[in-house]
């Protein structure tokens, strides 16, 4: 059996100092690798502009990062478009040819999301920022990375915070919505408790609505889908056909036992998956 549980997402303030380059949240992060040339698209007529708030001079960017070959081609900028600064990215697996829907990376209501700065290796796509409180000033870097190529990225990591932070423990996937009245933007976020479980240890998978509008789901278990990789098995999830709504910032907790999974999916990589109104998120985890 497993347990649904409710709570509201808290909201985080977040903070900004004034600049960071790229190389050393790399070095953050425990990666080094050669920065590519990465041509600045701007118009002739931009005019630079600094922050009242922060005093931090910035101009209009889209820093843009390529892969070796040339097919995965990486655009970030940000805007204010919806009268808040927000830090936004696009990816083409195609050379540049076509782009996939927007993904606002920030997604922070609460404060102002500037100064982007991207790098990619592999697969690999590492994008950090800065994040400004309008109530205090006070600023923090933050940074979060994608390892299939821009698809799916992985939790705001606080730089700032002091020991070991993790942009690894879940997954975002953000999608576009239409019939609402045009074209928004929906997070959804998926996370566990644990990258590996072993005998008597829960195993518990929490979904949080993380964009502005609430989304739908087709049953009471969200969409919720629990597979086996290696062997294709699913875990059999009994709910109530029913639509749920999740509201923004509200999340609900899945839990399960050790046992329960392996009696029914057996050992190995496990992949939890779920999708709602246009909004699909993946994570996983082993079953030692």
């Amino acid at each position: 059996m497993h347990n649904i549980k409710s709570n509201k997402k808290k909201s985080i303030g977040t903070a900004t100092a004034t600049f960071l380059s790229l190389a050393t949240v790399l070095v953050v992060a425990g990666v080094s690798t050669p920065l590519a040339t990465t041509p600045l698209l701007q118009s002739a007529s931009a005019q630079s502009f600094i922050d009242s708030e922060t005093d931090l001079r910035s101009e209009p960017k889209a820093p843009m990062a390529v892969s070796q070959d040339g097919n995965n081609v990486y655009i970030v900028w940000w805007t204010n478009k919806s009268d808040n600064w927000e830090v936004i990215f696009r990816a083409s697996n195609d050379g540049g040819q076509t782009f996939g829907d927007k993904i606002n990376l920030s997604n922070s209501s609460d404060a102002e999301s500037q100064n982007a700065e991207i790098v990619a290796v592999g697969n690999s796509v590492f994008v950090s920022w800065w994040e400004t409180s309008p109530e205090t000033g006070s600023s923090e870097s933050v940074l979060r990375v994608s390892t299939d190529a821009g698809q799916t990225f992985g939790p705001m990591a606080m730089l700032g915070v002091n020991g070991t932070i993790s942009t690894a423990t879940g997954n975002t996937t953000t999608g576009t919505e239409g019939g609402r009245g045009g074209e928004q933007q929906c997070q959804l976020e998926i996370r566990k408790n644990e990258e590996t479980f072993e005998v008597g240890e829960p195993v518990t998978i929490n979904i949080t609505n993380g964009g502005d509008e609430a989304l739908e789901f087709p049953n009471s278990v969200l969409g919720l889908d629990i597979e086996n990789r290696d062997t294709g098995e699913t875990y059999p999830l009994f709910s109530a056909q029913v639509i749920t709504t999740l509201e923004p910032g509200e999340s609900r907790t899945f839990e399960f036992s050790y046992e329960e999974l392996v009696s029914e999916i057996g050992t190995g990589i496990i992949e939890a998956s779920v999708n709602g109104d246009g909004c699909s998120a993946s994570t996983a985890f082993t079953l030692a």
